[in-house]
């Protein structure tokens, strides 16, 4: 039973080990190779030595025995066993006990050594092997990203032949505003250009591509934006903008730092874009879905709201501030540290989201409480009275006579 125990325990043991030299050992092993190598040599070197000193002093004192020991005349074993002198061998036996134990021990200590060269022999090929296999997987993981990438360079390479039908569509609506196409002095465009657009926009879908020596995280449209803001840049008539806005699909746009101030996007569909810094201040936004979207430091100051999604949106210091609207949604967004003051919002939605040190007035709670029992709708005001607690903060404006306060988190509050 002992022996099934230690067993067991050694192969625990052992295995632990391997995982814990899997998980931990080998990256540090290939990432410092050469300083591994000469650390597991002269390691294995003071290990040879002792080993090989050990043996010396205990062959040496073995041999010390032997010499000791009295020598027995040679005894002919054939002709006691033949007369069954049976007294005669155990006798023999007794007397040359010491001697046989002493030639034991010499093997043994002459088997232990030469097993613990083979170990550090055998483990220097199984280091050396499991680097090498372990260089090449990686490597076969980089072949893998490469083929990935080509795949998806082929991918936007074909979406970018539709660069020469986006050129060719805004050279006629240039020609269609030019010419007046209705001669009413109205910048509107043909239903049959209209289309072509909204075609041209739905098509522009979004892609991987490259970002200095590695593929973008996710994938995203440069087109799309830019059509959109060339649209905007001309200028069009509101029916017509209108249209092209709520019959295309301008989600996945890029717009990092676009400026898109005084605009009227109502209705528009703008779901995972990049919107970093982009600029909304006094946009209208009614109807309008940024659901999914980047707006982290983008600007809604005076914006004109109504019942625009901002769910599970990133608005890390965006600022809302004087914005105005009825049910905007920021359901599962992140407001961490961003500006709501002076904002006008009725029934908004804070359901589950973010509000670590957003600056708002100190009588913004309150009149969430209220607008939630007028209403009765739930407006997660709940959640962020178990989260969040406001503290009062001196404003450094203008407006410094009137109080501000700022969304504290109560777990971080308290430690």
């Amino acid at each position: 039973m002992k022996k099934y125990f230690i067993f067991l325990l050694g192969l625990l043991g052992g295995v632990t080990l391997c995982i814990l030299l899997y998980e931990y050992g080998l990256e540090f092993i290939v990432n410092y190779f050469d300083d591994s190598i000469v650390t597991y040599i002269l390691i294995s070197l003071i290990l040879l030595s002792a080993a090989l000193a050990v043996f010396f002093a205990v062959d040496k004192s073995i041999t010390k025995l032997e010499d000791s020991l009295l020598v027995e005349p040679e005894i002919d074993f054939n002709k006691i066993i033949k007369e069954r002198k049976w007294n005669s061998i155990n006798l023999l036996i007794k007397k040359n006990q010491k001697k046989v134990l002493a030639m034991y021990s010499r093997f043994s200590i002459m088997n232990w050594t030469f097993r613990a060269i083979g170990l550090i022999i055998v483990g220097f090929v199984g280091l050396l092997g499991s680097v090498l296999l372990h260089n090449q997987n990686e490597l076969i993981k980089k072949q893998n990203i490469r083929l990935d990438q080509q795949t998806y360079l082929q991918e936007a390479e074909r979406r970018s032949s539709l660069v020469f039908l986006f050129s060719n569509i805004m050279d006629a609506i240039n020609v269609e505003i030019s010419n007046d196409y209705n001669q009413n002095n109205i910048r509107d465009l043909s239903p049959q250009l209209t289309g072509r657009i909204i075609a041209l926009a739905n098509r522009l879908k979004p892609y991987y591509f490259m970002q200095g020596d590695s593929l973008i995280e996710s994938q995203i449209s440069p087109e799309r934006g830019q059509l959109l803001v060339t649209l905007i840049e001309s200028h069009l008539a509101d029916s017509t903008f209108s249209q092209i806005k709520q019959r295309s699909n301008f989600s996945f746009s890029d717009l990092n730092q676009a400026n898109l101030s005084g605009v009227d996007l109502s209705g528009i569909n703008l779901k995972n874009s990049n919107m970093v810094g982009a600029n909304l201040s006094g946009a209208k936004l009614y109807g309008s879905d940024f659901t999914d979207s980047d707006l982290s430091g983008a600007n809604f100051s005076n914006a004109k709201i109504l019942e625009t999604i901002f769910d599970d949106a990133n608005l890390y210091r965006s600022n809302f501030r004087k914005a105005m609207g009825t049910t905007p949604v920021f359901s599962n967004s992140n407001l961490t540290r961003s500006n709501l003051q002076d904002t006008k919002f009725d029934i908004p939605i804070f359901d589950n989201t973010i509000l670590d040190s957003v600056i708002v007035d100190c009588d913004f709670i309150i009149n969430l409480i209220h607008q939630e029992e007028e209403n009765e709708m739930d407006l997660g005001i709940n959640a962020i009275l178990e989260t969040y607690s406001l503290d009062t903060i001196k404003s450094q404006d203008y407006e410094k006579y009137k109080p501000r306060c700022r969304f504290v988190s109560k777990g971080a509050k308290n430690n």
